[in-house]
């Protein structure tokens, strides 16, 4: 049963407070991690004293080209699981990509200069920091539940069950924990007995009616350089050439947006696919603000792993925009809300099976309301406070 302490929202927990937030998300390039964690900072100032550490490169900051091999440096041992997890996912590895001495002495240096009245640890990356913060109120930020992954390998459950000892470990340590997804919050609460607050991964102003536009195109949005978004995408590509290549009918092939950071290069490894079929019309776009400027009428999303709410989905329906994808696409999300913005399809090949007959996508997508979606979704998030 939520409690008092759970309608607090965060911005009233630090009010009138010395609040030191301790960062560990990427901040030199677009993502749904990087865009909640603004709008949690933009929230949180107006409400108190706010310092916060960057324990990821941002590369738009003072040090410029010298940031990313700095950061390398002082991150180790944490950054080689970083690099290793390129290679071979373990999602338990991402508890360790900032553990490091230098990164922990440079949080102890803050804390002693700033001389904080609570400490908000931002992602599971940074909760190593957690024993270090004693004699202050400390609060977890989960950004998603590590041990509800979705994900391929041989050692998955094992992950998981690592995954389950720390998030009880690190909800322990915590006077408040927060979190962006419905599903996560009540794992949190019930499983862990923790007190939580359900934070907004977009604002309100962002629920702006968007025009429907004809172009018969599928966006794909993400940061390409995350191996669950760029895996997802290519097994698409995959299943959607299998499928171009079967059909009969011989209709035109719509055309392939791939939109985010590191869509340059997913562009070139989607067109190095071999496959049957007719060539595939791809277009890349490396950066870009709102879901406003497409022109696409629907955003694909083959997601195969992952965990937590997915940002672009919110952010798509915010936009007017209706979501055909996998299961991964609306994890965190109750289905009473996402069934109204939304088309879930069971694998890959009945996704592309529907993005690829364009009349059919289309009687699909008439029944939905993104805009009806998102105001729900913005309803609920405000009825959990």
């Amino acid at each position: 049963m939520a409690t008092h302490r759970d309608r607090e929202s965060l911005g009233e927990y630090c009010a009138g407070r010395r609040v030191l937030f301790v960062n560990a998300i990427r901040a030199d390039r677009r993502s749904g991690g990087d865009t909640c964690t603004q709008l949690l900072i933009a929230t949180l100032r107006p409400h108190c004293t706010l310092e916060v550490v960057q324990l990821a490169p941002d590369l738009y900051g003072r040090w410029g080209p010298l940031a990313m091999p700095m950061f390398l440096l002082a991150s180790l041992p944490g950054a080689l699981f970083g690099v290793l997890y390129q290679f071979r996912q373990r999602t338990w590895w991402q508890w360790l990509f900032r553990v490091s001495p230098l990164l922990a002495v440079h949080f102890l240096a803050s804390r002693w200069r700033f001389r904080p009245d609570i400490v908000i640890l931002n992602h599971h990356a940074a909760f190593f920091l957690l024993p270090l913060c004693r004699g202050l109120s400390a609060v977890t930020v989960w950004h998603d539940l590590p041990s509800r992954a979705v994900g391929g390998g041989a050692d998955a459950d094992a992950s998981a069950g690592i995954s389950r000892c720390l998030e009880r470990r690190a909800c322990r340590r915590s006077d408040r924990v927060a979190t962006f997804a419905f599903q996560d919050a009540r794992v949190l609460r019930y499983a862990y007995h923790a007190s939580v607050m359900l934070l907004p991964v977009v604002g309100p102003e962002a629920g702006v009616r968007r025009a429907r536009s004809p172009s018969a195109g599928l966006l794909f949005v993400g940061n390409w350089s995350r191996p669950e978004n760029a895996l997802g995408l290519l097994a698409f590509v995959r299943a959607f050439r299998r499928v171009i290549a079967g059909s009969a009918g011989g209709g035109s092939v719509p055309r392939l947006h791939i939109a985010g950071a590191g869509a340059a290069s997913m562009l070139e490894r989607c067109r190095d696919l071999t496959g049957a079929g007719p060539p595939l019309d791809l277009r890349a776009t490396a950066s870009f603000t709102t879901f406003a400027e497409f022109d696409e009428a629907v955003l694909v999303a083959p997601l195969l792993a992952g965990a937590g709410i997915k940002l672009k989905t919110i952010e798509a329906w915010a936009a007017g925009m209706p979501v055909i994808g996998t299961a991964q696409a609306f994890s965190g999300l109750p289905r009473t809300i996402w069934s109204r913005g939304g088309i879930r399809c069971d694998d890959l090949d009945a996704l592309a099976a529907l993005v690829s007959d364009p009349p059919a996508m289309a009687a699909a997508l008439r029944p939905l309301s993104p805009s009806q979606a998102f105001q729900d979704y913005l309803r609920a998030v405000t009825r959990s406070r």
